[in-house]
Formats: C-alpha cells, structure tokens, sequence
C-alpha cells in the first residue's frame, strides 16, 4: 500500500522543509546555523492511521545543529561619497557580508582621511563623515579605510573601505562696487576685496589691464583696494573696465582676475585768480591779475567773454593765458570806493555756462595833506607881510580848504587866510635887543575827517 506523509512540525526554525515521505523514508533540509551556539529541537511526522485512516500516528525524532563558525566580513555603503566643497556631513552603513545581524564590533578608528576630515562610529555599524570646508586650493581625494576589533584574532582588525572626493572650492576674488563714478579733477577710489576660500588672506596684486589711461597707480591696504585716477583733461566723457589680476592665496601658480567699471566726466574749466581782494592806493595804479584752471593744468586758454561789476573808474583788459590788466586812477573823491568784479569766459564744455571768477577792489580817497613850498621866511626887523603859497602833497589844482587856525607865531602877529591856496602874516616889528626865530604850524579843517585837520609849518 502507499504511505504518504500528511504533515510535520518542529520545535526549531532551523528545519527548512521536510520532502518525501512515502515508503516510510522523509528528507528534512535544516537551515544554516549563523548564530555562535548550538540548537536543538524536534520534528515530529505524522502519517494517517493504517487501521483507520480518520485518526493519524507519529513519531518524533531530535536534532543537534553544532554552531557555525562566524565570519566577520565587513562590506560598506556607499562604498564612493563625494562632499560638498563648503563642508558637511554623510552617513555610511558598515554590515556584515555572511551574517546577517547589526554590527556590534569595536571600532578602532579609520585610515586615509585627509586633513580637514573626521569620521565617528555611532551604533549598530552606523558611521558619520564631517569635512570641513576644502580652501586648500588642491581636490581630497582618498580611499579611508575603517578598522574593527576582530572577536577571532585581535590583531588582525576586519576592515571594509570607501572612497570620497571634496573638490576645492572654487576660488574666486571679487571687487565691490563693481562701477565707480570719477571725479573729473581725479580722485582715489577705494574697492572692498573678497575672496571666495577666506576671509582673512593677505591680498597681492600682480597688475591690472584697462583703464584708458586713466590710472595713475594702485596699492592694497587693509584688504582694500585703492586705485589713484588722473584727471580727465578731455572735453569729454571717458569710461571704460579695468580688470586687476591677482595671486590665488591659496594656490600661488594661479591667477584670479576681477573686473570694475568707471566712468569719468571732464575736469571743469573752473578758474581762480591770482589775487582775489585788491587794495588800491589812493593816486591809482595798475595790477596784473593771472587766472589758473582749478582741475586742468595747462594754462588758461579761455576766451575772454564780458566783465560785470566794474566800475567807471578803472578799466579792466583781458591779456594772454588768463591775465587782466586793472587800471584805476586816483580818487579824487571825499569817500572811499569799491567794487565787486566779476569776469566771464566760454566754457568748452557748456556754452550757456560760462566759466567766471570774482574778485574785490576798494581804495580810498587822496588825502588832503598840504605843504608850503617856500616854507622859510626871513623878515625884515621893522616888520612886514608876507604871503605864502600852500600846494597839496598827494591832489591837484588849488588848495581850497577852510583856515582853522596858527600856532607858533610870535606875539602880535597874525594870518589872513587868502581864498587863493595862499594865507598872509603880519610880523610887527622886532623891538628887541636879539634875533627871533620860531617854527610856525597852520593847520586847514580836512573834508576828510573833520577831527584831523591838515596842517604845514614854515619857520
């Protein structure tokens, strides 16, 4: 008859499958054994009953499953990471190539990291890498190799490796602002330097290009740029790029170039005079004022527009390269005079705005001061009159002034003041046993300053 197995159980997970069963014979096919102790169980088979085929019969039989032995292969994941430039972390997963459970070794640490990188065992086989930020101007690129205790022969750790690749950060310098606006007398310009790695390197400059001639010369200081800009002695806007180049700080054998903008109107045609302020004497005289460009260097070759401000009394001529001749005659007035002149030239840049200058004049009155040309008298013992001429020292024509008044006569004579510039004095006659002498002082009322009168003396 054919005996066919209905089922089985086991007391152990070990038991794969159990085939067969027919002619009283079964295979059971046992799992391996991964774990470091032996296990044991049962497997019970169960055939229907020959004598009633409802109920069932068994048997049971034991097993012992001796442990295996372990290997402590490690493989690694991902075995090839690449980091970001500016720095960060990754996570990494250590397993067991034949078994299956979590790692639990003794990490021993790692070999082949490049500088700049750590790397940390957490649990269960977990690992961190944390790298820096890569300025070292050179990629990291490197096969790190990690190490653990080996339960079988602690001197020869297992170990799984991974690749990583950081390249360096992409070096770069920038100059900000990146546009500047000149002065058109020239000016320095002062730039901030950036440098994409650091912010502490120390900045060398190899030169620049550009520039349209305007540069008069650059230096770093502070970590700053500053560029010296000559003056645009053009009657036009000039505007162009300079782009200075740069030793790499963090690698010597390279270059890093950056570009600025800038623009540059004319330098003004304004002038300033020689003088600004005049003092005129009194008896006139004649000043040569020079004008020179305020911005511009070479000498003024403006053409002379109008004058406003000056005065009827002085006459004003333009000369070569700028220069103003300024006459003024004497004032022949009671008052002082001034005036505020200012002069025009054509613009070359606006011709709606000329180019002016100003300057200030005064100057004051001739004085009333006199004098007697034949100032010693000789006088006759019996007595006489003698008329005397007065003549001014700094005016001319007649004097016409008002007599005030004589001092320094002898008693008992006395002055007629004429209306002709001439007074006469009456000398009485010397009745004395000596000569006489004396020095006489007659004084005039001054229109200028009625408490300062003006006087001559004669002897």
């Amino acid at each position: 008859m054919s005996w066919d197995l209905a089922r089985y159980t086991s007391t152990s997970s070990q038991v794969a499958s159990l085939t067969g069963g027919w002619n009283k014979q079964f295979t059971v096919t046992f799992k391996a054994n991964t774990g470091y102790t032996p296990v044991s169980g049962t497997v019970t088979v169960y055939y229907p009953d020959p004598a009633n085929w409802n109920n069932q019969v068994w048997g049971t039989l034991s097993f012992t499953q001796p442990a295996a032995t372990p290997d402590y292969t490690l493989s690694i994941a991902p075995s090839n990471i690449s980091v970001d430039p500016y720095g960060g972390t990754q996570k990494l997963k250590v397993s067991y190539v034949y078994m299956q459970e979590a790692v639990n070794l003794t990490y021993l640490g790692a070999t082949g990291l490049p500088a700049g990188c750590t790397l940390s065992a957490g649990t269960n086989g977990e690992l961190t890498l944390r790298c820096d930020k890569n300025a070292s101007g050179t990629d990291r690129n490197a096969t790190v190799t990690v190490r653990y205790q080996n339960p079988r022969d602690a001197a020869k750790p297992v170990t799984a490796s991974f690749r990583m690749y950081q390249a360096t950060v992409p070096s770069w310098i920038a100059i900000t602002p990146e546009s500047v606006t000149v002065m058109g007398a020239g000016e320095e310009k002062s730039f901030n330097l950036q440098y994409a790695v650091d912010s502490t390197v120390t900045y060398e400059c190899l030169g620049y290009s550009g520039g349209q001639g305007q540069i008069r010369s650059y230096r770093i200081a502070n970590n700053q740029l500053y560029v010296d800009f000559k003056k645009n002695q053009t009657n036009s806007t000039i505007s162009g790029n300079i782009t200075f180049n740069f030793k790499d700080p963090a690698n010597s054998a390279l270059t890093l170039s950056d570009a600025v903008s800038f623009s540059q109107a004319p330098a003004s045609y304004a002038i300033r005079l020689s003088e600004n302020s005049l003092a005129m004497p009194a008896a006139g005289t004649t000043k040569t004022l020079t004008a020179s460009y305020v911005e511009r260097d070479n000498p003024v070759t403006l053409t002379y527009k109008s004058s406003s401000g000056l005065p009827p009394w002085c006459t004003l001529t333009p000369g070569a390269n700028g220069s103003l001749s300024l006459v003024c005659p004497a004032n022949t007035g009671n008052a002082a005079r001034s005036a505020t002149v200012t002069v025009s030239y054509n613009n070359p840049l606006n011709a709606s705005q000329p180019v002016t200058a100003s300057f200030s004049l005064s100057q004051q009155p001739l004085s009333y001061n006199i004098t007697i040309p034949g100032n010693s008298l000789s006088v006759t013992a019996k007595g006489e009159t003698k008329t005397l001429s007065l003549a001014y020292v700094d005016r001319t024509g007649t004097v016409n002034l008002t007599y005030k008044g004589c001092t320094g006569l002898p008693s008992g004579a006395t002055v007629t003041a004429n209306s002709n510039g001439t007074f006469s004095v009456a000398f009485p006659g010397n009745t004395t046993s000596a000569v006489r002498s004396g020095t006489a002082t007659v004084s005039y009322n001054n229109p200028l300053n009625s408490s300062q009168p003006v006087s001559a003396t004669f002897t």
